[in-house]
């Protein structure tokens, strides 16, 4: 059977982050198609694509850190910081993968 493309997995967010995750950063994506880069797009949605940095909590080691794309209408803004920490907390609702190809294997 093959997936169509753009299929997306729902995946509940404590499957995915069991111990919660930590948001680090957020930024706006860009798509390199053209040769200069521009805001990249949702394929499916349409939406502006925003990379999130977050660190998961229950990584072991010195990897910890995860890009999780986001679409949505408007830039996401984090939670204001735990005290003392470089740490937001984040949930997050609607979670779904979605596979794809690289470099001739499945990913």
């Amino acid at each position: 059977m093959t997936i169509p493309d753009g299929y997306r997995f729902r995946v509940p967010f404590d499957d995915v982050f069991p111990q919660g995750c930590s948001v680090m950063g957020v930024e706006g994506a860009k798509a390199d198609t053209t040769g200069l880069p521009q805001d990249a797009g949702g394929t499916l949605s349409g939406k502006p694509v925003d990379t999130v940095q977050v660190t998961d909590s229950s990584a072991k080691g010195r990897d910890t850190g995860q890009v999780v794309l986001m679409t949505c209408d408007m830039l996401p803004v984090p939670s204001e910081r735990i005290s003392g920490t470089p740490f937001r907390l984040v949930i997050s609702e609607g979670m779904a993968a979605v596979p794809y190809t690289r470099d001739g294997w499945d990913a």
